[in-house]
């Protein structure tokens, strides 16, 4: 069986061997583990106010508001080689930042935040044990 854990009393189903599902908050958690191991800083919390690139350093400096509240500015700008935008839904915020500042270009998208639904599967005695 390709589904051990499907009930007896399906009626059908569909197999699509490029299709996945995957835990959705699991899997960014891994992937700034995996930066984090890997030497990167992680600011959570934290809103970018500026994005400056210089172009002869090859360095981004962004400045950030910390803390709940974002009312704490940090005292220096934050540079960095490489600056990976996990802002989700302020995305395309942030790509105003690398774009626009720098060139007066606008983003070529506009994330609008949608309602969306997750299935949470209860696991059956089986699949307990894995």
């Amino acid at each position: 069986k390709i589904e051990p854990g499907l009930s007896q009393e399906a009626l059908g189903a569909v197999f699509c061997p490029y299709e996945a599902v995957v835990e959705p908050w699991l899997v960014p958690m891994g992937y700034a583990e995996s930066a984090r191991v890997h030497g990167a800083d992680i600011f959570l919390r934290s809103e970018v106010t500026g994005a400056n690139f210089d172009n002869t350093n090859k360095l981004w400096e962004l400045s950030i508001a910390r803390n709940e509240d974002h009312t704490k500015k940090i005292d220096r700008p934050i540079k960095a080689r490489v600056v990976i935008n996990c802002a989700g839904l302020y995305g395309d915020l942030i790509e105003r930042f690398r774009l626009g500042e720098r060139t007066g270009e606008s983003p070529e998208f506009k994330i609008t935040p949608r309602k969306g639904q997750f299935l949470v599967y209860k696991p059956t005695g089986k699949l307990k044990d894995l």
